[in-house]
């Protein structure tokens, strides 16, 4: 199933994965799916408490909730530009977990 979903995928994807929340084998194995089915794809990896991103949490680190908001924006930036067909904003096609 989580194989036909990657290939039902038709844009850019944006991982920002957050190893103390989803084990690495687990976040390696989505990547190696997702470059098997040629879908273009931007990981980064943060060996943090996802928390660390949310500033109404005690684990808020300003310096990685900048950083990852910024990859976001220049990613739906890049989005925008490149998918002139698609809506304004790409939407969250499925959760990996399940």
């Amino acid at each position: 199933m989580k194989a036909a979903l990657i290939q039902r995928i038709e844009s850019k994807v944006l991982l920002i994965a957050f190893q103390q929340s989803t084990p690495l084998p687990k976040l390696q194995a989505f990547e190696a799916h997702m470059r098997f089915y040629g879908k273009p794809l931007i990981v980064h990896y943060y060996n943090v408490d996802p928390a660390a991103a949310n500033p109404t949490g005690r684990h808020f680190d300003s310096a990685i909730a900048q950083e990852i908001w910024g990859q976001a924006r220049s990613f739906f930036r890049q989005i925008r530009f490149l998918c002139r067909r698609c809506a304004p904003y790409p939407r969250l096609l499925f959760d990996y977990h399940n």
